[in-house]
């Protein structure tokens, strides 16, 4: 254990892979998020801001924290290292949430958790998916050659399981659990040897083998090698990014087995009701304000244009008085002059 990077926390929770013996869970963190949980259990509060949170409704903490897995601490210091969680952790509540967490009221905290764990397995599901199909376009490889690659990738991801399981295992050598483990390794070992034969015997003369190799981590969406050693598929099976996101699936599998993001909150239902119904007719007086302004606007509209066309209707007739009067003054004067001449 490197104590000037990590301590290690001793919650730890178990998953049941189907059998008798579950697979066994712990979590890290990093010192600074150790050195706040220690300032919060002494203190009972949030010592990074200095604000006391007491509602586990309250929007600043986080969902994911309080159900027990946070995705930014899972990938720590790794290629999708997604830096510190911008919400806050609060061991305390987190604590007070196990008690209560199963209560309807908190359904809508399950929900926010499996929407961000189902956010980053859809992500992963469509790298993998892009990636296949990239490997697919390039290898062109048969039918027969493609199920028996994936025949052998399927006994890689076994092997490569079980050597994590063995090197993280806390049994001693030489006791019988150590010897069971050791035992589903070598007999793995052994499926794995045979699949890779039959796999190159579908390759047909004068192609490399090694041109196929190339495959996508059906968990994780990493590229691996089905031709690598037994040190390097433990390395990646045991590593934190392939063993993140088998966390989070497991996870996620587990809520919505339980049903637990679709808990309805009757009062926060009501509640919810009560505001739509308020945004309704605040938006119902709105609209009838707007359109009262448009009719007022459109009367004043008309009162302005009718008085611009009395307006042009009087300057007009004014205009035609005037050339009348001014038509009928010459005729009188040419009448005039020409009763003079006459005369």
């Amino acid at each position: 254990t490197d104590w000037c990077c990590w301590l290690k926390v001793h919650d730890t929770f178990e998953v049941e892979k189907g059998s008798n013996s579950p697979t066994r869970v712990s979590f890290t963190m990093s010192a600074k998020d150790a050195a706040r949980m220690a300032l919060e259990q002494l203190m009972g509060m949030d010592a990074s801001s200095g604000q006391q949170i007491q509602d586990l409704e309250d929007d600043r903490l986080c969902p994911s924290f309080l159900c027990g897995l946070c995705p930014n601490e899972l990938f720590i210091n790794t290629k999708i290292d997604m830096g510190e969680c911008t919400q806050q952790h609060s061991v305390p509540l987190r604590e007070k949430f196990k008690d209560v967490g199963d209560e309807e009221r908190y359904g809508h905290i399950w929900s926010r958790h499996h929407s961000r764990l189902r956010q980053l397995i859809d992500e992963c599901d469509r790298k993998i998916a892009s990636g296949q199909r990239r490997i697919q376009q390039t290898q062109e490889a048969s039918t027969t050659t493609e199920a028996a690659g994936d025949e052998l990738q399927e006994a890689a991801r076994q092997l490569g399981n079980a050597c994590a399981a063995l090197e993280k295992t806390d049994y001693t050598m030489g006791t019988p659990e150590y010897a069971e483990l050791s035992a589903e390794v070598e007999r793995l070992k052994v499926i794995r040897s045979e699949k890779e034969v039959l796999f190159k015997a579908t390759i047909p003369e004068g192609i490399d083998s090694s041109d196929y190799k190339l495959r996508m981590c059906i968990d994780c969406g990493a590229f691996m090698s089905i031709f690598d050693s037994d040190r390097r598929l433990a390395d990646h099976f045991g590593g934190k990014q392939h063993s993140g996101y088998l966390t989070i699936r497991r996870s996620l599998e587990e809520i919505e087995k339980e049903g637990k993001h679709r808990r309805r909150d009757t009062r926060r239902d009501r509640d919810r009701e009560r505001d739509r119904r308020s945004r309704d007719d605040r938006d119902r007086r709105d609209r009838d304000r707007d359109r009262d302004r448009r009719y007022s606007r459109s009367r004043r509209d008309d009162r302005d244009r009718d008085r611009d066309r009395r307006d042009r209707d009087r300057d007009r007739s004014r205009r035609d008085e005037r050339d009348r009067d001014r038509r009928d003054r010459s005729e009188d004067r040419d009448r005039d002059r020409d009763r003079k001449d006459k005369d």
